[in-house]
């Protein structure tokens, strides 16, 4: 009995109950594997790009990815700092509106200043030119940079009907008939204000010119180039710095300045004494229009042996920007003049006719063109 029961623990060794625990034999030396789970979650998902997803139906909800989110502070960052320059740009153009208010140009004291516009003639406003110029009603103002002549036109169209101004014409450049410019009236008053280059003019008139837009003014100076313009006008030459076609009643003669030596040109009217000058006196910008006129007139006195004077100024605006016109005289002999400026050598020239109020004075003033602008 007790010889079966031992063979049948030894056949049923197997048995877990029974089994005794094995002790591992240290001598044997068994090298230690690291787990691979990463290695085969890559190869699984290089697989699974090429097999049908089982659950295509179903919605899984994926966190966004962080280039979206960075994508996403940059728009939020953008937004914020274009509201902010915007909202920075609209307080100071109230400041500077506010700054402007009640402030009204100089020469006439019911028109306001344009915002951060500046008077022209600042530096030499105790000229006699600039005293007559402002004393007659008229201004002149440099725009800041960039402005047009529509925000110039929408300011006025705003801000004169606060000081009893009422618009009565538009006329845009270009216009045959009309000059060009904005044109209000006033109690007994008329007034025109236009752009020229990046200057606002303003110009005291009468209200039935201003109703009529100086179409009685337009009309005389068609009329008067009409009687000068003829089929065989002349023209300068190509190299000279001014363009300007002359009757052939002309002759068009040059000569050489004391002024660096740059070229003059004198118009001579055939069977008369009328004679017109364009000399050079100055660079444009180196000295007031005043001062450029008096030295003219210094040279004058020094080649004739005479005793001119300048008898009054006034400042004009002419096709190349601001200038003066006004009268020189000896005894009884009275001549006109003008200064203008040429942009395309920065050259100021003396516009001298020896006869007062010819109309040839007057079509050669209106007509002068810079070398640049037109032809050649």
């Amino acid at each position: 009995m007790i010889l079966v029961n031992k063979m049948f623990f030894i056949d049923n060794k197997y048995m877990k109950i029974f089994q005794k625990k094995k002790t591992p034999d240290k001598n044997i030396y068994m090298p230690k594997r690291y787990p691979q789970k990463e290695s085969i979650d890559r190869r699984r998902r290089r697989l699974s790009l090429f097999k049908k997803n089982n659950n295509a139906g179903r919605k899984i909800g994926r966190p966004l990815s962080k280039n979206f989110f960075i994508i996403f502070l940059i728009i939020v960052f953008l937004g914020i700092t274009y509201l902010s320059v915007m909202y920075i740009n609209k307080l100071r153009n109230t400041d500077i509106s506010n700054e402007f208010d009640n402030v009204m140009i100089i020469g006439i004291n019911d028109v306001p200043v344009y915002p951060e516009s500046t008077f022209i003639f600042q530096n030499t406003l105790n000229q006699p030119s600039v005293s007559k110029f402002l004393s007659e009603g008229n201004s002149a103002y440099r725009l800041p940079p960039n402005t047009s002549s529509s925000e110039v036109a929408q300011f006025y169209n705003k801000k004169l009907p606060e000081y009893g101004w009422e618009f009565v014409l538009s006329v845009s450049v270009g216009s045959e008939d009309t000059r060009y410019g904005q044109y209000w009236v006033k109690e007994d008053r008329g007034l025109r204000i236009y752009s020229k280059f990046n200057d606002v003019w303003y110009e005291s008139i009468t209200i039935d010119e201003a109703q009529s837009g100086l179409a009685q003014e337009v009309k005389d100076e068609i009329s008067r180039n009409l009687l000068l313009a003829d089929s065989d006008a002349q023209d300068l030459l190509p190299d000279f710095p001014w363009i300007i076609e002359i009757p052939k009643e002309y002759v068009i003669s040059y000569f050489i300045s004391s002024y660096k030596n740059e070229s003059g040109v004198t118009f001579k009217k055939l069977g008369s004494s009328e004679t017109i000058s364009l000399t050079p006196i100055a660079t444009k910008s180196s000295k007031a229009f005043d001062f450029m006129l008096n030295d003219y007139v210094k040279d004058l006195n020094k080649k004739e042996e005479g005793k001119w004077g300048v008898k009054n100024t006034f400042i004009i605006s002419t096709n190349t920007g601001n200038g003066l016109r006004g009268s020189i005289g000896m005894e009884d002999e009275l001549r006109e003049v003008a200064v203008i400026q040429n942009p395309y050598n920065d050259i100021a020239y003396i516009l001298d006719s020896n006869i007062y109020k010819a109309p040839f004075f007057e079509y050669v003033l209106n007509n002068l063109q810079p070398q640049s602008k037109i032809k050649y």
